[in-house]
């Protein structure tokens, strides 16, 4: 199972350049992988503009209806951990992994709260030495869009394969560019038949489409 979500707003545009302008400046100053975790650390100083009062209602409504079942989950770019957290209380093995340590801090207080004990852990997504699978469900919301040229995509993808079990489920809502569109108004947004490239391989692709109005 494999979902894409082209569900672009005007608000998440907003945050997008926000991010992409502090990330460039910070570039400049600390490389790039470490200014990435300025920028989200920064971002989380305060509430996240993306950030949720709890779990997706995508994922609710497939572990309600029994698309989900408990298993060994991992959430890539978990922020928070809200979508962590649901996961743990209602059986799953979860992990969250995050750019941000801020965020993951976050997490971590959030879980203690609700009485549950995932695992969080900070690093970058591309990479990820540190976790072990395998895995049965891997989670990624707007995480990939944030990976920023082919070559990092590419490493993410060989990362995924790696850390899930044959079978597993990989939930992807992501923003993506409108072939029929002149200019679209999405940084780093998924490309057309980026998807397919980068996991055609190694997942069957149930791809779900919304379309979006921003653009030219």
């Amino acid at each position: 199972m494999f979902r894409v979500k082209d569900d672009t707003i005007w608000g998440q545009i907003r945050i997008l350049f926000l991010a992409s302008a502090l990330l460039f400046l910070a570039n400049i100053y600390f490389g790039f992988y470490n200014a990435l975790s300025w920028v989200y650390d920064l971002l989380y100083r305060g509430r996240a503009p993306w950030d949720m009062d709890g779990p997706r209602p995508e994922l609710v409504e497939m572990v309600k209806n029994g698309q989900l079942k408990p298993c060994r989950a991992i959430d890539l770019g978990c922020g928070t951990g809200e979508d962590v957290i649901y996961l743990a209380q209602r059986g799953f093995e979860a992990v969250g992994v995050d750019l941000s340590s801020r965020a993951i801090a976050q997490a971590r207080d959030k879980a203690r709260e609700a009485g549950v004990s995932p695992t969080f852990i900070a690093g970058d997504v591309t990479r990820l030495l540190q976790v072990e699978g395998p895995f049965d469900l891997a989670l990624d919301y707007v995480c990939l869009g944030c990976v920023i040229g082919t070559p990092a995509r590419e490493r993410y993808a060989q990362t995924l394969s790696r850390l899930t079990r044959p079978g597993a489920i990989y939930i992807l809502l992501n923003l993506a560019t409108d072939p029929d569109r002149r200019f679209n108004l999405v940084p780093n947004a998924l490309q057309p038949g980026e998807v397919d490239n980068l996991f055609g391989e190694d997942f069957v692709l149930n791809i779900t489409t919304m379309s979006t109005k921003l653009g030219l």
